[in-house]
C-alpha cells in the first residue's frame, strides 16, 4: 500500500511516494517502542469506530452518541510525533495553532509500566464522553470534555503522541492532532447521520471510519522532517497507520 506525502527541498515542494513498511512505524525516536505506538493508535481508532457507529456511551446511563456521516481513521504521523516530543515538558518547539493538543502527566520511574500509565491517561480523557450529554448532538462542552473532543474530532486524519521525563518521577504524555475541534456553539465534533454517508470516494468506509487511500503528511509540523533518506522513494515506519483496517479488534474501550 502506498501513501503520498509532501516534502520540501530547496524551497520547492516535491511529492514523494512512500512505501508503507508493514513491520515498523519508522519514527526517529528509538526510545519509544512501536508496541507503545500501536497501542496508542489502536486505542484511538477503536474508540472512534465506536463513536462513528453510534455506540459510544455519553451523559446519563443508557444514552449514546449519534452515528457519524464522516469520521476519519487516524494515521500515525512520525513528523507530528517529533513535534510532540520536542514540545513536551515545556519544550521550546511551538505547536501549530490549528492542531488539537492533549497533555497529561503520570509517574515515571524504573518501576513504572509506560504502557499501563499511558493507557490510564488515555482512558481518563476518553471517559469525558460521559461528563456531559452528547446524545442529542455532538457539540461538546470544552470545560468538561476538552481532551475527548480532540480525540473524537471527525475531521482529524493524522496524529501522534510522545512522552518525556520532565524531571524526577514526573512524566508527560503529549498528543497532537492534525485538526482542532472547536467548542463554539455551532461547531460539532462531526455531522450526525448514516454511518460513513459522507466519506469521499478516495476515503472509503472501512470498519465505520473513512479511511484514506493515501495520507498526506502535514506541512505544519515543527520542525518539518521526513524520513532519514536521500532517495525520492523510501520506506517509512508507519506500521499502525494502515493496520487492522478491515478487521479491527473487538476489545475497544467502552
Amino acid at each position: 500500500m502506498r501513501s503520498t506525502i509532501l516534502g520540501k527541498a530547496a524551497g520547492v515542494q516535491l511529492f514523494f511516494i512512500v512505501a508503507i513498511e508493514a513491520t515498523s512505524f519508522g519514527c526517529r525516536n528509538t526510545l519509544i517502542s512501536d508496541e507503545w505506538r500501536k497501542a496508542v493508535l489502536d486505542f484511538h481508532n477503536r474508540n472512534r469506530q465506536r463513536v462513528a457507529e453510534g455506540k459510544q456511551r455519553t451523559g446519563s446511563p443508557g444514552t449514546v452518541m449519534k452515528a457519524a456521516t464522516k469520521m476519519y481513521y487516524l494515521n500515525w504521523d512520525c513528523d507530528i510525533e517529533n513535534n510532540a516530543f520536542l514540545s513536551s515538558c515545556n519544550g521550546q518547539m511551538p505547536i501549530p495553532l490549528d492542531y488539537g493538543v492533549n497533555k497529561g502527566t503520570f509517574k515515571m520511574n524504573k518501576k513504572c509500566n509506560i504502557n499501563d500509565n499511558t493507557m490510564a491517561v488515555l482512558k481518563g480523557w476518553w471517559d469525558q464522553a460521559t461528563a456531559a450529554d452528547l446524545s442529542q448532538n455532538s457539540k461538546f462542552d470544552e470545560t468538561k470534555q476538552k481532551e475527548f473532543g480532540a480525540m473524537a474530532y471527525g475531521e482529524a486524519k493524522g496524529f501522534a503522541c510522545s512522552y518525556s521525563n520532565c524531571g524526577g518521577s514526573t512524566g508527560e504524555l503529549l498528543c497532537l492532532y492534525s485538526a482542532k475541534a472547536q467548542a463554539a456553539p455551532n461547531n460539532p465534533l462531526y455531522t450526525e447521520g448514516n454511518v460513513c454517508a459522507d466519506c469521499p470516494a478516495d476515503d472509503p468506509c472501512t470498519s465505520f471510519l473513512c479511511t484514506p487511500k493515501t495520507y498526506t503528511v502535514g506541512m505544519e509540523c515543527l520542525p518539518f522532517i521526513i524520513s532519514a533518506t536521500s532517495s525520492v522513494q523510501f520506506k517509512r515506519t508507519d506500521k499502525g497507520a494502515f493496520e487492522n483496517r478491515s478487521s479491527p479488534s473487538e476489545d475497544a474501550y467502552a
